[in-house]
């Protein structure tokens, strides 16, 4: 199977007064014409420090037919859902957001769960 990756970086943001801990991640993105992406980090864990931004990259892969689906039938929107397991001091948690973007016009509804 012939497939083409894919680099996606995404910012990470530590609010918090302590350092956090990503010790497992994953994105799947999922297009309204079918095509589906899964995404892992390149590397683990993460380690944000307190009150900082972190830039990770998430790499996948497309197929050639998964391409091909996209240029024969455009999507109008995609959900992207970031599911992660993060280490505190206070902790180990999941956490889920998922982002449900509708292209024509960049809108964009977000919900993050733990």
């Amino acid at each position: 199977m012939v497939s083409v990756v894919i680099y996606f970086n995404m910012w990470l943001e530590n609010p918090n007064p302590y350092a956090i801990s990503i010790i497992s991640s994953s994105i799947t993105v999922s297009y309204d014409n079918g095509v589906t992406l899964s995404l892992q980090p390149e590397y683990l864990p993460v380690e944000l420090m307190p009150h900082s931004v972190n830039v990770t990259a998430y790499i996948g892969s497309i197929s050639l037919a998964q391409a091909a689906q996209m240029g024969l039938s455009p999507p109008t929107s995609y959900v992207v859902t970031w599911q992660a397991t993060i280490q505190t001091s206070l902790g180990t948690k999941t956490v889920t957001c998922t982002a449900t973007t509708y292209i024509p016009t960049n809108q964009t509804t977000q919900t993050c769960i733990s």
